[in-house]
C-alpha cells in the first residue's frame, strides 16, 4: 500500500515537472532594447503562449532567432505615434510607466493592426528595431513564441 503511494507521487511529481517544462521556459536578454525593463544578461521566465496581451513583454520568432518586445497594441486597434515619441491607441493616450519617463522623439506613425497580429515596441525606443521598422512590421500570433513574467537579474527575482 505504501509503495502504490510512492509510486502515485512519483507519477504526479513527473506530471508536473513534464506541465511545466512544456510550459515554461527561459530566455537570456540580448542587447538594450528593453531598457530600463530589461538589461542585457537578464533571464526572463515565460509561459509558452500564442496570444500574447497588450503591454505585456513576448518573445516572438523572427526567422531563426528570438526577440523580446512589448506589445503595444492588437489586431483590429488603430495606433498612432506622435513626433514627441508619444503612443495613441484608438485615440487615447497609452500609459507607459515602464519608459519611466524616457521618451524619445519618433517619426510619425498612424495605422491599423490587422486582425490576428500586434504590433510591438522595445521600450528604449530610440534603440530598438521593432514593428516601426518595415524589416519587423506586424508579427502574426504564430510568432509569438512565449510571454514573460519575471525576471531574474542581478538585483533578485521581480515579477513583471
Amino acid at each position: 500500500m505504501l509503495k502504490n503511494k510512492a509510486l502515485i507521487k512519483l507519477g504526479a511529481l513527473l506530471l508536473l515537472a513534464a506541465a511545466i517544462r512544456t510550459k515554461l521556459c527561459v530566455y537570456r536578454v540580448t542587447g538594450s532594447s528593453m531598457a530600463p525593463s530589461l538589461h542585457d544578461g537578464d533571464l526572463v521566465i515565460c509561459m509558452r503562449s500564442h496570444r500574447p496581451g497588450k503591454g505585456s513583454i513576448a518573445l516572438l520568432h523572427r526567422g531563426s532567432s528570438l526577440m523580446i518586445k512589448r506589445v503595444i497594441a492588437i489586431g483590429g486597434e488603430h495606433l498612432r505615434i506622435d513626433g514627441t515619441g508619444r503612443v495613441y491607441v484608438d485615440s487615447v493616450l497609452l500609459k507607459e510607466p515602464y519608459l519611466r519617463g524616457r521618451r524619445t522623439p519618433d517619426i510619425p506613425l498612424s495605422l491599423t493592426v490587422p486582425n490576428g497580429c500586434v504590433f510591438v515596441m522595445g521600450d528604449n525606443r530610440a534603440d530598438s528595431v521593432d514593428s516601426r521598422s518595415p524589416l519587423i512590421g506586424f508579427l502574426h500570433h504564430s510568432r509569438t513564441f512565449a510571454v514573460a513574467f519575471a525576471v531574474l537579474s542581478p538585483k533578485g527575482l521581480d515579477l513583471l
